[in-house]
């Protein structure tokens, strides 16, 4: 009991963490589907938030995994 009552605040922390990072990526997402936006950066730029996006979503992932192994 004393380990369940220990987990829930990290729990909670990482639910938190994954949701805003979530509304982070459809944000980003949003602004690299939105053509005019993008004509006014540089293609460099455009390459490294595509990177970014990548990450972003990679770090997602990670956070789920870690939310799966601890709700068990």
């Amino acid at each position: 009991m004393k380990e369940e009552k220990a987990v829930t605040p990290v729990v909670k922390r990482v639910k938190e963490e994954k949701a805003d990072l979530d509304k982070k990526i459809n944000k980003l997402k949003a602004f690299l589907n939105n053509d005019e936006k993008l004509s006014n950066i540089g293609k460099g730029q455009v390459r490294l938030l595509r990177c970014q996006l990548e990450a972003m979503e990679q770090y997602s992932d990670i956070l789920w995994a870690r939310l799966d192994d601890l709700e068990e």
